[in-house]
């Protein structure tokens, strides 16, 4: 695309409104990331763009779970933790379970797995998981518990502690020691532009 004549490229732009008749709004910044920004120099710039088509590729938003506590710090989403570790070098915790009903969560525990985190179990809101999935966490020796739900937290200042059982009136409830909580529920597609547009 950089060497196409007809394409201009614009970094460090959000399309921040998607209007009829296929215009588009879009902040681009300019000069906030410089250290020393020139004085002449805009700090942003609207464009108002027409287009003859326009594709909206703008990605999902993870979506948390909800249970008891599960707003205390070290409690954290799924991608969250793995972007952390993949591109900052930063793990969540040295003893960090998962709580999920989607198959993505698997990969953050499975990429802290292999730096060495351990993963004393992940809570598994499914019937079941693939075959693929469950061959992957055994070489880790990480236990999945399939049809279990959280049942609460524990910590204060951090979370340092979960507590989990099955689906419904019976079975025996666990707890665990941990230093954080990965949780991720799935992914809803972001529709605001779109949604925008009418």
């Amino acid at each position: 695309l950089k060497s196409a004549q007809n394409v201009r490229i614009l970094t460090r732009t959000t399309g921040f409104g998607y209007f009829q008749q296929n215009m588009v709004a879009l902040n681009e910044r300019l000069t906030d990331h410089q250290s020393r920004p020139d004085p002449d120099m805009p700090r942003e710039r609207l464009w108002q763009v027409r287009a003859k088509q326009v594709v909206l590729a703008q990605g999902a938003i993870e979506r948390h779970m909800v249970f008891p506590g599960n707003d205390r710090p070290g409690i954290v989403l799924a991608s969250a933790a793995q972007t952390w570790l993949n591109r900052y070098g930063v793990i969540v915790g040295t003893r960090v379970a998962v709580v999920t009903a989607c198959d993505s969560a698997y990969a953050a525990a499975f990429d802290l797995a292999e730096e060495g985190v351990e993963i004393p179990a992940i809570i598994e809101h499914r019937e079941s998981v693939s075959d693929d999935i469950r061959k992957q966490a055994d070489s880790f020796g990480i236990p999945i518990m399939t049809a279990h739900h959280v049942t609460n937290t524990t910590g204060r200042l951090r979370v340092n502690g979960m507590s989990a059982k099955p689906h419904g009136d019976g079975g025996k409830e666990q707890e665990f020691e941990i230093d954080a909580l990965l949780m991720s529920a799935g992914w809803t597609p972001s529709l605001h532009l779109y949604s925008q547009s009418r």
